[in-house]
């Protein structure tokens, strides 16, 4: 909601205000940051109550959305050695529960890897 005083406004200036409820990008955000290939779905076959029958281009993304979707880069590998002792780096992985148990009658699997060794 927005408030304006139009009194103070010069008399012979004559203003318009309004909302635009047909912006792509807002109703992008207003149904969970949606594709716009399923907004134009959703309009075609009039399944949002006053959502309007725009035309929804595909070229546009949100900055939620292309921080969302960003991947990080690999690690460079290292071509040396940077421990100099054991359990100083230890590579860690825990997986499980497994459909299948040991002999034990364990259902999970822990590996631990050194990097010196």
């Amino acid at each position: 909601m927005y408030k304006a005083c139009v009194l103070s406004l010069p008399h012979n200036h004559v203003t318009c205000l309004s909302a635009l409820e047909d912006d792509v990008m807002l109703w992008h955000k207003r149904l969970g940051h949606a594709s716009l290939s399923l907004l134009n779905k959703l309009a075609s076959k009039e399944l949002v109550v006053r959502l309007p029958s725009i035309k929804y281009n595909d070229d546009k993304v949100c900055d939620a959305c292309a921080k969302g979707k960003q991947v990080r880069t690999t690690f460079k590998p290292k071509k040396y050695v940077s421990t100099s002792r054991s359990l100083e780096l230890l590579h860690v992985d825990l997986s499980g529960p497994m459909r299948i148990t040991s002999r034990g009658g364990k259902k999970y699997v822990f590996v631990m890897v050194d990097d010196c060794s």
